[in-house]
């Protein structure tokens, strides 16, 4: 059950990689803006990396209130008792906190760096605010989900 988890985790990573990435035409027009107002690389970076953290955080906010609702229905369902005390584990919302964190930093990472390349002047010129389609993200993206 851990293995089907732990592969559910990083097909959902990928796919938000993708789409972030897909989205890079939109916000390659702020990227230009910010870096021609004298916004660093690597500010950039730090950026992008915390906005990815914070949709991992409040996805897991909503995850674990979903639990919270849903579980004493699956426990009935199964006639059995599981619990999933992380309030009174201080290892598992550790674990929780350490996942979040992780999982935000490595799926935020490659579409930070790739925003963050764009150069201000060709992004300001262009008309559609940077390259699209497999310039961005690449096809590949898009095969790894496909057969799960």
């Amino acid at each position: 059950m851990a293995a089907i988890g732990a592969l559910t985790v990083l097909l959902a990573s990928l796919n938000f990689v993708n789409l972030t990435t897909a989205r890079a035409t939109r916000r390659a027009i702020e990227v230009g803006i910010r870096k021609a107002s004298g916004a660093t690389r690597t500010n950039l970076i730090i950026q992008f990396i915390g906005e990815s953290v914070v949709y991992v955080t409040l996805s897991m906010v909503l995850a674990l209130a979903l639990v919270e609702v849903l579980l004493p229905r699956f426990n009935a369902y199964l006639g059995r008792t599981i619990l999933f005390d992380y309030w009174r584990s201080p290892d598992l919302a550790a674990a929780i906190a350490a996942g979040v964190v992780m999982v935000g930093a490595l799926a935020g990472a490659y579409p930070a760096f790739v925003l963050s390349a764009f150069p201000p002047a060709w992004v300001l010129k262009s008309r559609s605010g940077g390259p699209q389609g497999p310039e961005v993200c690449g096809k590949p993206w898009s095969s790894y989900s496909s057969p799960f």
